[in-house]
């Protein structure tokens, strides 16, 4: 009786895909995408059909670059990825991230810049006339006093969002002390 024997090999020539995911507050203005020092980064990285091969721990690596305390532009060396990650330092911070199968298939590089902003804007107050002022909070105006309120949120970096919205409160005094709130 002949033995037949038979052996099955198959070919995986495709990559690995991931992606990445912001968690927490993002502001996309359609050229720049601003994060907070909170804001955290995850990478997820799958192996296709047709015939996955498979992933290890160390499959999913990124690397970021960042401005060091000398100003200077420098990479971290790559990291096997183990959780999402944040970047606390305001700057703009370049991601690279790529991911390899078990059978050394790696996906092109995907490169993302960052910019983060945790710097609060600066609001300013400018009262029109009649007006009447002191170096203390101490303010009198009447209701025919032009009131002007400008933000900034521009101090210089490339990281900086913007301003989104200014909010107010009137109070309103009458002769006897009492108070009452309008917005």
């Amino acid at each position: 009786e002949e033995i037949h024997h038979f052996e099955l090999d198959i070919v995986d020539t495709v990559a690995p895909e991931s992606e990445s995911e912001i968690i927490g507050p993002y502001y996309d203005d359609g050229e720049k995408l601003y994060v907070d020092g909170v804001t955290e980064i995850a990478l997820n990285c799958v192996d296709p059909e047709p015939h996955p091969v498979g992933l290890d721990k160390d499959s999913l690596q990124y690397r970021y670059e960042h401005e060091d305390p000398t100003g200077a532009r420098v990479w971290t060396p790559w990291m096997s990825y183990d959780g999402a990650f944040s970047f606390p330092e305001e700057s703009r911070h370049v991601l690279e991230y790529k991911c390899t199968d078990l059978l050394n298939n790696v996906e092109p590089t995907h490169n993302e810049t960052y910019y983060v902003d945790h710097t609060k804007p600066v609001t300013s107050l400018v009262y029109g006339a009649p007006f009447v002022g002191s170096d203390g909070y101490a303010k009198w105006i009447t209701s025919n006093t032009d009131v002007a309120l400008s933000a900034t949120d521009y101090f210089g970096f490339d990281h900086d969002s913007g301003v989104n919205f200014t909010k107010y409160r009137v109070t309103l005094m009458d002769g006897d002390g009492a108070c009452e709130s309008a917005h």
